[in-house]
């Protein structure tokens, strides 16, 4: 068992090393649309928040009003994901994850004195801030650097930062880090504030967001469409650990048989497969009138965009995955259905 859950350890921090690779290589002259960043940041929490142990609070005080900037929901999604990760990880025994967005006048002076890679205008700012271990004056300096941690060995690969740095640059901003040792530490992400008539800043308490665990209830029926018959076995045996059993199949066509011919609680579709692929099947499943939770999971980067999952109503996991996110996605997919 040790063994074995030293091999996991390794294949996630295989997998995050993998995503942020391919982020660093995807093109800079992606075409960008206007998003207000106040619900995109919203999004994204709701998909951190099943990520966040107990032992922290995470609290976020968003715009009443909408706050547009040009670019990438997905990219932003990355970034936020990033900051919360290093931020629960910089406390190891909990504390306070506060997340906050508001509007600025940046003018001459401030950009000469503070951010003399930004022109003067209006910017969003988008602060991450922690009650963490905090950072010594030589990691601050060295903290966007690529590969460059501040985590023990093996648990981290410092790409994570210096992904975030690249990607609000090409979105036209810039990022900053302030932090002393036991103090916590903030990163503060700055994007241009594109045209809009009002741009009011009413704050919104966000309540403290806590994830419970998985509860006690009934065994679960999971279909598992895959077409690897080691993760259809893998599944299986977290499942049956859980508590639950599953019915696994490598084909669509077997999918719609098995769904039509049986009950079902929630279906588990690979994004890539011979034939019809996940979302193609989400669809077909949908259209024939089946309307249990579907999870769609990918070990490779997924073209499918946060917008089309919830217009699709689908949830997005990647492999490989633990039985404790296993635990956590049936409960938030079968809460949301």
């Amino acid at each position: 068992a040790a063994r074995a859950d030293r091999i996991l350890r390794a294949a996630l921090r295989a997998r995050e090393v993998v995503r942020q690779l391919l982020a660093f290589g995807r093109p800079a002259d992606e075409p960008y649309v206007t998003l207000d960043l106040c619900r995109t940041v919203a999004d994204a929490l709701h998909m951190v928040k099943p990520s966040i142990p107990a032992s922290v609070t995470l609290r976020s005080l968003l715009s009443a009003a909408p706050l547009p900037v040009h670019g990438d929901a997905t990219q932003i999604h990355q970034v936020l994901l990033n900051l919360c990760t290093n931020a629960v990880h910089a406390m190891p025994d909990g504390g306070l994850l506060d997340v906050s967005l508001e509007a600025l006048d940046l003018g001459g002076d401030d950009v000469l004195r503070g951010y003399p890679e930004l022109s003067p205008g209006r910017y969003v700012c988008l602060s991450v801030a922690d009650s963490g271990l905090g950072m010594t004056a030589h990691q601050l300096e060295r903290v966007f650097e690529p590969f460059f941690t501040t985590k023990p060995q093996g648990t981290g690969s410092g790409l994570g930062l210096s992904m975030v740095h690249g990607i609000i640059r090409k979105h036209g901003g810039t990022v900053r880090a302030h932090s002393q040792p036991g103090q916590g530490a903030r990163f503060d992400v700055l994007l241009p504030l594109a045209d809009m008539p009002d741009t009011g800043t009413t704050p919104v308490a966000v309540a403290p967001a806590h994830v419970p665990d998985m509860p006690k209830g009934p065994p679960l029926h999971v279909l598992v469409v895959d077409d690897e018959h080691d993760f259809r076995q893998s599944v299986a045996e977290m499942l049956h650990a859980l508590g639950h059993r599953s019915t696994g199949t490598d084909s669509a066509d077997d999918a719609l048989r098995l769904l039509a011919a049986g009950r079902y609680d929630l279906a588990l579709l690979d994004v890539r497969m011979p034939g019809l692929s996940g979302p193609e099947l989400a669809r077909t499943i949908r259209e024939r009138g089946f309307a249990l939770p579907l999870v769609v999971c990918t070990g490779n980067e997924c073209d499918i965009t946060p917008e089309e999952l919830r217009e699709m109503g689908l949830t997005l996991i990647g492999k490989p995955f633990t039985g404790d996110e296993l635990s956590k996605l049936l409960h938030i997919s079968l809460k949301k259905a």
